[in-house]
């Protein structure tokens, strides 16, 4: 895991966890990073000061997990997250792991218009974004990571 400093264009500030540094790059191409303050998806990495490692005491120590880092000004963000999700999820039907040959046949008029949900490897949304077919990736909370 790797965390940065990032700024939207409206000058809002924020940190963010991503797997890699390839994985921050290719979420940026495809502006799937977001301001949680206002929305803006121009965002781009801002400096930061890295981390000094003192003494041995803190070279043994153990990373820092997500929930150890967590400030109070997280917390609202957490909350509307939630009710983000647990309203798109309430308003969409749950079609499993049938969720990309679903999609498919929404967008080529085989079935009826409605908002799914559900499961997708990386490689079938690969393949969903090279057809067109657009979609979106539900936020994951820290009570999802249990």
């Amino acid at each position: 895991m790797i965390k940065f400093r990032l700024g939207c264009s409206a000058g809002h500030q924020f940190e963010a966890w991503f797997s890699s540094g390839e994985a921050y790059e290719a979420q940026s191409r495809r502006h799937l990073v977001i301001c949680p303050e206002c929305g803006s998806q121009q965002v781009d990495k801002v400096p930061m000061a890295p981390a000094l490692i003192r003494g041995r005491k803190s070279a043994t120590r153990r990373p820092q997990t997500i929930e150890a880092i967590s400030t109070p000004t997280a917390h609202p963000m957490i909350e509307l997250m939630r009710e983000f999700k647990q309203k798109l999820l309430a308003d969409s039907e749950n079609v499993g792991p049938r969720f990309a040959d679903e999609a498919r046949k929404i967008y080529f008029g085989e079935s009826e218009q409605r908002t799914i949900h559900g499961e997708i490897s990386l490689d079938d949304a690969r393949r969903l974004t090279d057809e067109g077919i657009q979609f979106g990736v539900l936020p994951r909370l820290p009570e999802d990571q249990n």
